[in-house]
């Protein structure tokens, strides 16, 4: 069989083994990356287990040993014990802590000189058969110097003792007398030695699984316990750095920087090794586990080949089942492929190829029979569907067509007042209209309505409204009284319970007199010559259509030359922003402010722009539509 590189079986194919490739590797990787990180965990877990184990009790028998010290100076601090007092107490004492305590090596107290420049410091211990000694020259030993910096007791770097032979540990305190205006003067230090031999004791004694062992740093980083005897208070990580400075400088930086942590790397004498640390009470003082890593790296490796092995067959399973799949869609595909070209060129009764099965690629063939179907359905309708569009963009032309697009066109023209109308429908046709005509010489007539609802049906009532409500009103009758005939006139077999609210006045061109009627539409606004702007006081009847027998009421207002009324319908007040937030009456009584000495004939696009500003890119869901009357007097 040829390859054709260009196919889709081909192509789908690699990029499904490249992804599949991709998972693959990521997955064992990550898959590694948590054994690791898993058997770090469980290493770490141990070394904190043993740790805390251990810990504490070396830390217990320190604490116990500085509190012999920390009881003395409370002492001393009380005045308790005078110099000749110690005479007789430090031997004492020293008996009962070694009793109880049998690494204690020596106990001390060292005083700060007197004016005279005389000395005063005792000590006895391990090797001096209970015997009270007099040291000289203390002052430069560095635990009495530090005292005296830190003003806090602690514990110091082990050393040989001079009354022992083997090392010792030091903790050292200084005391203070309280002066009569409370402050503190530094009297001395009193201290105790440790025989640190037990440490050695403890760590051998720790049982770790896996050949590992545990070991003791000081705060100098000197090895005060660990298996091997010749490191022991001879070599610290620093001469031990020598041949391996990378890995060393890397635990100093760890036990320097961190409380506790694990690192994977190389023990002090070069092999590999995990290795957990953390500090103990002891200032500076470090405690470790050490395991081999070859047990470690080595369940890690099997671990991966495993995966390995895993993934490999998961890789080569995955490729046949590819392949497979591949074949499967796309023969049909390509089949489907020669019927999308015939359809293409508008052969609608090109047959589609029948595919076996219920899965995917038979629905598809059926679908795209039935598309077939549906497009060849579609084309005739869309003939209908252009033929309805081109009819409904002639009846806007002749709806709009009807209404008068100033005072000149309808032949009311007249010095006496200024008027201005817009209309902006929704849709194709909409349901709001104006009107305006003279009754007579001295009157004038106008309105605004909105046909409830849109499109075509609102187009027809309101062509039928409006020209009720003109030949009515032309007719001689009043105001209230064509709402009247023009309601029962409605609402007469009102099957579809359409209705119309109207305002409709009739301004006396001589007095500014305006007589009107309200059926639940919105007050129009009055701006006055002298710039203030409020809406009429307009009590809303009933809508037109909605009942036969409906009476509405007649009301009347006062405009005075200058003044301008503005009409308008809800697709003003209730425009609507992206946010849902309306223009609403007092943004609109605030844009006739704004619109200042403006002419009808900019009142009603001013108000149009101001709209178009709040609403933004939000669609238009509602007609638009606004007449601006201005009585001129005369």
């Amino acid at each position: 069989m040829k390859l054709n590189f260009h196919s889709l079986a081909f192509k789908q194919t690699v990029l499904i083994l490249l992804g599949i490739t991709v998972i693959f590797v990521a997955m064992i990787f990550m898959l590694q990356q948590q054994v690791s990180s898993r058997m770090s965990e469980l290493i770490m877990a141990r070394g904190q287990e043993i740790s805390e184990k251990h810990v504490s009790s070396i830390d217990n028998i320190f604490e116990d040993n500085a509190a012999v010290v920390k009881n003395i100076v409370a002492m001393l601090e009380r005045g308790d014990l005078s110099k000749k007092d110690i005479e007789e107490f430090l031997p004492v004492e020293y008996v009962r802590t070694h009793e109880k305590n049998p690494i204690a090596s020596a106990l001390f107290i060292a005083y700060e000189p007197e004016r005279n420049g005389r000395e005063f410091m005792r000590i006895t211990g391990h090797g001096l058969e209970g015997k009270l000694m007099e040291v000289k020259d203390y002052r430069e030993m560095p635990w009495y110097k530090q005292s005296i910096e830190t003003g806090k007791g602690q514990w110091y770097e082990p050393f040989i003792g001079v009354y022992a032979d083997q090392p010792v540990a030091l903790y050292a305190m200084p005391f203070y007398q309280t002066l009569p205006d409370g402050s503190k003067k530094f009297k001395g230090v009193v201290g105790l030695d440790i025989f640190v031999s037990f440490l050695r004791d403890a760590v051998s004694s720790i049982n770790i699984e896996n050949s590992g062992y545990a070991f003791i740093l000081s705060a100098e980083n000197r090895f005060v316990a660990h298996p091997r005897d010749e490191w022991v208070f001879k070599e610290s990580l620093h001469s031990l750095a020598k041949g391996h400075e990378a890995g060393l400088s890397a635990f100093e930086s760890a036990v320097r920087d961190l409380r506790s942590g694990l690192l994977l790397g190389k023990t002090f004498s070069g092999e590999k090794a995990c290795i957990y640390f953390s500090h103990m009470k002891v200032d500076g003082w470090i405690f470790g586990v050490v395991w081999p890593a070859d047990e470690f790296f080595a369940k890690q490796r099997k671990m991966a080949s495993v995966l390995g092995i895993l993934g490999l067959a998961s890789y080569i399973l995955m490729i046949v089942l590819v392949l497979v799949i591949s074949s499967r869609v796309t023969r049909p595909l390509k089949a489907l492929a020669g019927v999308a070209k015939r359809l293409g060129q508008g052969d609608f009764d090109v047959e589609i190829p029948p595919v076996d099965g219920k899965d995917e690629i038979a629905e598809f063939a059926d679908a795209f029979g039935r598309m077939r179907d549906s497009l060849k359905e579609n084309i005739e309708k869309q003939k209908g569907a252009e033929r309805v569009a081109s009819e409904l963009e002639m009846a806007r032309k002749i709806q709009l067509g009807l209404l008068a697009r100033s005072d000149d066109d309808e032949g009311v023209k007249d010095a006496r007042h200024l008027l201005s109308p817009f209309i902006l429908p929704a849709k194709a046709v909409g349901g709001d209209f104006y009107d305006f005509c003279k009754v007579d010489k001295d009157r004038l007539a106008f309105l605004i309505a909105d046909v409830s609802g849109k499109g075509v049906p609102a187009a027809l009532l309101m062509m039928s409204a409006r020209s009720m409500l003109k030949s009515v009103l032309l007719a001689g009758t009043s105001v209230v009284d064509t709402f009247n005939v023009v309601n029962d006139r409605l609402a007469f077999r009102n099957y579809l319970n359409m209705f119309v609210t109207v305002w409709m006045g009739v301004l006396d061109l001589r007095t500014g007199e305006v007589e009107f009627a309200c059926a639940g539409h919105n007050p129009p606004a009055i701006r006055r010559a002298d710039g203030t702007v409020e809406f009429a006081k307009s009590k809303p009847g009933l809508v037109i259509a909605a009942m036969e027998g409906t009476r509405y009421k007649r009301q009347t207002l006062k405009l005075n030359p200058g003044d301008t009324i503005f009409l308008y319908t809800d697709g003003v007040t209730e425009a609507t922003d992206a946010n849902e937030n309306l223009f609403g009456d007092e943004r609109l009584l605030q844009t006739l402010r704004d619109a200042g000495n403006r002419e009808p004939a900019e009142i009603c696009p001013f108000v149009k722009s101001r709209i178009d500003e709040f609403v933004g890119d939000a669609p238009q869901f509602d007609d638009i539509t606004m007449l601006a009357l201005k009585f001129v007097g005369g």
